[in-house]
């Protein structure tokens, strides 16, 4: 760690700040002050006006009302340009790296050092500055690494360091931790102190209030494109925040829905993928949600995968309301009502080029049209009960899906397999990347499936979610169904369990049910 004397304390303020677009008003009236040396969070729904207020920092938008101040001068950010002269740098969700270059190349990118008027870049010198930053930074990366070959949690550390060699004193961390490991989790939490104790000031954005919680000292709180207030984060409660960021009480982000259980829809036995899937064995019945816990690498998604045919099983036993499926495939668990919703909603779950109408449509206009085409007028219809149902925001079919809110995509991808009226639900994160708001709406309409008898399997990365939604817990390690919670577990079982530090349950205490589908424990 370097032993440089501290820096003057640095200053930051947004006044008043103000951002229309057509039709819509992103920013009204925000203010917001951050210094050097504190981490200040940044919270509100998706759609609060967040990302529109980082882009005003990055130089991408100019305000058109209010005033920026830095060092309590007037400052005017036209361009990303001013605003890297200004000292500030965003790390955006999707990293701006070159996989192709190695570690140096890429912290050097765009300010390459070059051999006088030859132009020839000084390789040596930009790997022995990247190598004393990385060590300043106790960072244990080779800066000659291509960057393609490092953990998505290293690529994290690499724009850290880039910003730092661009002498940013202000660094805006935009969901920092959506793809992080618990390790690498905590190895940027520890980088965050470092940067923290040299003077740097963090703005930091998330929707996981554990990282709010423990990170900042304060949080700006956006709704509507409105500034609510500022939270001092030592003495305001999760609720109090969650009420301020939705104008309301959201007294369970997760809530529990009650229902009747009733046949078994989908039992699993012995799985194996030939990979990190080695031995799963459970049940779930309508009208019940059951959630796979475990690790990161502990093998729940490949089961939903594998379920659905989306990866090839070496072994085991899918069957579905009594009929076993010798090869599964998408399309024939589709035929036999069963629905998937990925954990990618980018990449698995929308086309963000089309319109919300179409994207609902996808899966319900399969069959239905006549010569390949299909009734507008009915598609319309449908897709209009939908959105109403959903609570799509803005309640437009003709709005290009990329331009809604993570939450309203998620709620585009639930809704193209809700059209079909599914018996077996797979939820893959269902909830990750979204505002709290959000969440309890999606997992309200999860829990309406519930009652009408829908047979839901959920894999979850929180343990909140876990255990506030889920009637049965089947954690997962190293590939193997160890263990099954019923509802009331707390976080220390499931951990116990997905660690391997309790005994792995016998197959046979996984899952001991009679022909009709009910546990020992029933009635």
């Amino acid at each position: 760690m370097s032993d440089r004397p501290p820096q003057d304390v640095r200053t930051l303020e947004l006044i008043g700040v103000g951002k229309s677009f057509p039709g819509v008003k992103a920013l009204d009236n925000v203010s917001l002050e951050i210094s050097s040396g504190e981490v200040v969070s940044l919270v509100g729904e998706n759609g609060a006006g967040k990302s529109t207020l980082v882009k005003v920092l990055a130089g991408v938008h100019e305000p058109d009302e209010g005033s920026i101040r830095i060092d309590g001068h007037q400052a005017r950010l036209q361009n990303p340009d001013d605003a890297r002269a200004a000292g500030i740098s965003v790390i955006h969700q999707h990293f701006s790296l070159v996989p192709v270059l190695s570690v140096a190349e890429n912290m050097f990118l765009g300010r390459e050092l070059r051999l006088g008027r030859s132009g020839l870049m000084r390789r040596r010198a930009m790997l022995r500055e990247a190598r004393r930053l990385l060590g300043e930074l106790e960072l244990d990366v080779d800066p000659a690494t291509p960057v393609e070959r490092l953990t998505v949690g290293q690529r994290q550390m690499v724009e850290v360091c880039k910003a730092m060699l661009g002498r940013a004193w202000l660094i805006v961390m935009d969901e920092p931790t959506s793809a992080l490991s618990t390790r690498e989790r905590d190895q940027l939490y520890a980088l965050i102190g470092r940067l923290v104790e040299r003077g740097v000031a963090i703005l930091y954005i998330s929707h996981k209030m554990e990282e709010i919680f423990h990170l900042a000292r304060s949080a700006v709180v956006l709704r509507d494109g409105r500034h609510v207030g500022d939270a001092d984060l030592s003495t305001t409660t999760e609720a109090d925040l969650v009420e301020m960021m939705v104008g309301r009480q959201v007294e369970e982000v997760f809530p529990r829905t009650e229902a009747r259980s009733g046949d078994v829809v989908l039992r699993v036995e012995g799985l194996d993928d030939g990979g990190l899937l080695r031995d799963a064995t459970f049940s779930v019945k309508s009208g019940e949600i059951v959630a796979l816990s475990g690790l990161m690498g502990s093998g729940r998604s490949e089961i939903l995968e594998g379920v659905f045919g989306l990866s090839k099983l070496r072994g085991g036993k899918v069957e579905v309301a009594g009929e076993v499926l010798e090869a599964p495939s998408p399309a024939a668990l589709a035929a036999r009502g069963v629905a998937f919703i990925p954990e990618d909603r980018q990449e698995a779950g929308i086309v963000p080029a089309m319109s919300t109408q179409h994207n609902l449509g996808l899966v319900w206009t399969r069959g239905r049209g006549r010569a390949g085409f299909v009734n507008p007028r009915a598609e319309r219809t449908m897709v209009r009960s939908l959105i109403q149902s959903l609570n799509v925001r803005p309640p437009n079919p003709d709005s290009a899906v990329e331009s809604l809110s993570g939450g309203n995509q998620q709620k585009v991808v639930l809704g193209k397999w809700l059209a079909t009226d599914p018996r077996l639900l797979l939820l893959d994160e269902p909830t990750r990347g979204v505002d709290v708001g959000a969440k309890s709406e999606i997992h309200k309409l999860v829990g309406e499936l519930k009652t009408r008898g829908v047979a839901i399997l959920m894999v979850s990365s929180e343990l909140p979610e876990v255990l506030g939604v889920a009637d049965r817990v089947v954690v997962m390690h190293e590939g193997r169904s160890v263990a099954e919670l019923e509802s009331g577990a707390t976080e220390q079982e499931i951990m116990r369990h997905a660690l391997g530090s309790a005994e792995r349950a016998p197959a046979e205490h996984i899952d001991k049910r009679d022909d009709a589908g009910e546990s020992e424990n029933d009635g």
